[in-house]
């Protein structure tokens, strides 16, 4: 989404810029914590979050207008030796996924065992796995990460290299920015409200993506909650005429003159899981109600910036 709205704003062609142009998500997870537990240089977000609101990481960013560059901390180097942060292979997403609880249960067991050191790490989890950036001072990763006292800045010092925070290494955004959110705190809406906000938003110019967060799957569903969200990127939307009132029934809103039985869409995402699962899930194009009905209708669930003269 960044990258989509700073090619936009540049006139850049983002299909052709290398690392040293694009911003790093990786580098982007620091924002998912709440803005007022950091300050406003690049350093001070000396976390790094399983996830994020997509709300709180654009308005975080604005504290720093700044955000390190792809090339200096990439999450698809790091998982170069499972086939890389891009990649869709069921078995080898299967395989990541074990690395990073692996790790996590890793360190939830070391910190809670004062007898352990924090260096029998180095001999488990990720050693193996993982291409760890070269350490920043001599001192082991593990040794730094599992002395924090939170995940979230162990992953920091596992996975972030310090000088990723240096002007050098920065990619400018600016601040000059209003971060927009659909519905409003507090409101829930419907299947008819968010289709047609993000028909309005695509629609207008400039054209803005959004970002949406819903539960991914149905399994992290606990009553009203999902223990795990999850965020892509809207950059498209189409509206299509169903062939049958049963097909209508299961995303259609009100049949028109031009559509008996009811009109359907499909919204284009673009995923953070890379070109590979683009390319397995017809170019980013998935049913609009499907999509819409995982996000609960619950206040915040649609994201976009606007400038700000």
């Amino acid at each position: 989404m960044l990258n989509i709205e700073r090619c936009r704003r540049g006139n850049l062609d983002c299909r052709s810029l290398n690392d040293d142009q694009l911003i790093s998500p990786l580098g982007v997870a620091r924002y998912g914590g709440h803005s007022e537990n950091f300050g406003d240089e690049d350093s001070d977000w000396n976390e790094i979050n399983d996830g994020g609101f997509s709300s709180v990481i654009l308005s975080s960013l604005k504290q720093t207008g700044k955000t390190p560059a792809e090339s200096c901390v990439s999450l698809d180097k790091v998982l170069s030796k499972y086939g890389g942060a891009n990649n869709s292979n069921p078995e080898i997403e299967k395989a990541q996924y074990k690395i990073w609880d692996d790790l996590k249960a890793k360190y939830s067991k070391q910190k809670k065992c004062d007898a352990c050191t924090a260096d029998t790490w180095a001999t488990a989890v990720g050693k193996e796995d993982l291409n760890l950036p070269p350490d920043d001072s001599g001192k082991p990763r593990s040794l730094s990460a599992f002395s924090q006292d939170s995940y979230g800045k162990a992953l920091y010092e596992l996975l972030y290299p310090k000088k990723c925070s240096q002007p050098e290494n920065l990619i400018e955004f600016g601040k000059n920015y209003a971060v927009k959110e659909y519905p409003q705190a507090s409101t829930k809406s419907s299947y008819t409200d968010l289709i047609s906000k993000v028909a309005e938003v695509l629609t207008a110019e400039p054209k803005h993506p959004i970002g949406i967060d819903f539960c991914s799957m149905e399994k992290y569903k606990v009553g009203d909650k999902c223990n795990e969200l999850h965020s892509v990127v809207i950059t498209g939307f189409r509206r299509y005429c169903v062939s049958s009132v049963k097909v209508s029934a299961k995303g259609s809103v009100v049949p028109s003159k031009d559509c008996p039985n009811g009109e359907a869409f499909d919204l284009k995402i673009q995923n953070s899981w890379g070109a590979s699962w683009q390319k397995a899930n017809n170019d980013g194009w998935i049913d609009a109600k499907a999509l819409l009905d995982s996000t609960g209708y619950k206040e915040k669930s649609l994201t976009w910036i606007e400038d700000v003269k």
